[in-house]
């Protein structure tokens, strides 16, 4: 398992889960959520992620949820939201505001 997690190997994906919690939710996180990001990115890298039984299907589950990822991500989106509608309402053009807005109101809460 050492081998698998050396500087410059996968250890960064894992690690990304934490900066992008971080990032998302706008302020320092506890140590329990960084404990729990932690186990997150582990999930993700070692055992868990994208398999397809459920035993890991729900691992992964269970930690989305006890951080909260889709509550802290709608959050951060709606807050954007907000920054770029006020940008794009500083553009002297209407109808570029116009053309702008209808772009972001194609990906705003958008459901794949």
């Amino acid at each position: 398992m050492l081998d698998y997690n050396v500087p410059g190997g996968k250890l960064n994906r894992g690690l990304s889960v934490v900066d992008s919690y971080k990032l998302l939710k706008e302020e320092e996180l506890t140590e329990d959520e960084v404990f729990l990001a932690c186990t997150l990115g582990w999930c993700i890298e070692w055992e868990n992620y994208g398999r397809k039984d459920q035993a890991s299907v729900a691992k992964v589950k269970e930690l989305y949820h006890t951080l909260n990822l889709q509550g802290v991500f709608e959050d951060y989106e709606n807050k954007s939201h907000e920054k770029i509608i006020k940008s794009i309402e500083t553009h002297p053009s209407k109808a570029v505001q116009e053309v702008l807005k209808s772009f972001l109101g194609k990906i705003y809460k958008r459901q794949k």
